[in-house]
């Protein structure tokens, strides 16, 4: 109960083995976070859990946008133009 949210967050990212079955979790409180990892345990759908997996480990990809306002339309356009981009969503 005394433990900070960002304190339990920055554990499991990096203190943990990465593994090919993944969860995140969304929360602005304990209370939150607690209703989130019920439904995640009792494998209840929920918009703070996101589950998913490694499809290709190994491959990482570090984007540096800056503020951001260059990059404004730039999933639509890779959306239409890429279709590497297009089926991986």
């Amino acid at each position: 109960p005394g433990t900070e949210l960002d304190a339990v967050a920055k554990v499991l990212a990096d203190g943990r083995a990465h593994l090919d079955h993944r969860a995140v979790l969304t929360a602005e409180n304990r209370d939150g976070l607690v209703q989130a990892l019920d439904a995640l345990s009792g494998g209840v759908e929920s918009p703070d859990v996101v589950r998913g997996s490694v499809t290709t480990p190994g491959k990482v990809v570090f984007v540096f946008p800056g503020q951001g306002s260059q990059w404004d339309g730039m999933a639509t356009h890779l959306l239409t133009t890429s279709p590497v981009f297009a089926d991986h969503l």
